[in-house]
């Protein structure tokens, strides 16, 4: 299979919960239909196509490492071995399918494309923070339209208005900074952040926002306060199909466990809203762009990391800077 080897990475495709012995899980790639089967201990995957007659494999049956092809019967083992042909007399032939590596990582399954690191990204805060949880979602959007609005501010005041930002705005120092693979904006001095979700976290005042993009498909945020990190989510953004991103929200939150989960049972309902919101903006934003066609889109002045995400998932990072680039934004 053939797959963009400027997007060489991980993937998240299922919560490990969603794994069973006898269950299949079609997902997509990249417009490419993959099959998880397994367990969470050993997940499997394996593109979703019969080298027979290209019958789904994910429609035939799944019985522990294997899955059977429901069409002719064609059996392949969780490493993509042929292991039994029906009707067969002789020996079996060579016939093997592409297979991915897998990994399970904060409940997440994994798969690899490319030459990656050895694990998914994790956020330097993954070991101070006790309490992650994974939450799935989707957008039709493209991969760039969709990690750029997880990490745009200015939106947030008509999109999500009174939910994430319910106060006057302020000048809000923005530093950006871009590597080979990662691109990420720091903002300065927008002191209280108002809205109800900021007053569900408890957030009285924030010192410092980030919102980062890690090539190929992390975008992630995290808001600080005089005692330390608030909130993080970190979003694995999986290209599905054209036009569409599915993925998982992983939220992090501080203090002790029990308090922490208290603290998401109040949130949740409000971060389903707003992906609720996210989902629907950026749908009628992809359906308004087929209407027109191809029209160049303007690029403004608080854009400050659609140049480097559209650069990064291009294959052309932006070159590493000394220092930071400083804006200002009313936030």
């Amino acid at each position: 299979m053939r797959f963009p080897p400027e997007r060489a990475g991980w993937y998240a495709m299922a919560q490990a919960r969603e794994l069973h012995p006898n269950k299949a899980l079609r997902r997509y790639l990249f417009n490419t239909p993959i099959l998880l089967f397994g367990s969470a201990a050993q997940p499997r995957a394996v593109v979703d196509r019969c080298p027979h007659r290209g019958a789904p494999l994910s429609q035939g049956r799944v019985e522990g490492d294997t899955v059977r092809c429901g069409y002719h019967g064609w059996t392949f083992t969780g490493d993509g071995r042929l292991a039994d042909m029906p009707c067969l007399a002789g020996e079996l032939p060579g016939v093997k399918l592409h297979t991915f590596e897998t990994c399970v990582h904060l409940g997440l399954v994994f798969i690899k494309l490319g030459q990656a690191p050895d694990r998914p990204y994790t956020n330097p805060l993954v070991s101070q923070l006790k309490f992650w949880r994974a939450l799935p979602g989707d957008a039709d959007a493209e991969l760039a339209d969709a990690a750029e609005n997880f990490l745009d501010p200015s939106h947030t005041y008509f999109v999500h208005k009174h939910l994430v930002r319910g106060k006057k705005a302020v000048p809000t120092t923005v530093e950006v900074t871009a590597g080979a693979d990662r691109a990420e904006a720091r903002y300065y001095g927008e002191g209280a952040a108002g809205g109800l979700i900021p007053a569900v976290m408890g957030e009285k005042e924030r010192v410092l926002s980030v919102g980062r993009f890690i090539g190929p498909n992390v975008s992630e945020v995290e808001f600080h306060g005089p005692a330390g990190v608030n909130f993080v989510m970190t979003g694995y953004m999986t290209p599905a199909r054209d036009g569409e991103v599915t993925g998982y929200g992983v939220v992090g939150l501080p203090g002790g466990k029990p308090w922490a989960r208290l603290k998401f049972m109040l949130l949740w309902p409000w971060i389903r809203l707003v992906h609720s919101q996210d989902r629907n903006i950026l749908k009628t934003t992809r359906d308004n762009n087929v209407e027109f066609g191809d029209v160049k889109r303007m690029a403004g002045p608080l854009d400050v990391l659609r140049p480097q995400i559209d650069a990064i998932l291009a294959g052309k990072p932006p070159p590493a800077q000394a220092q930071p680039t400083r804006v200002t934004m009313l936030l």
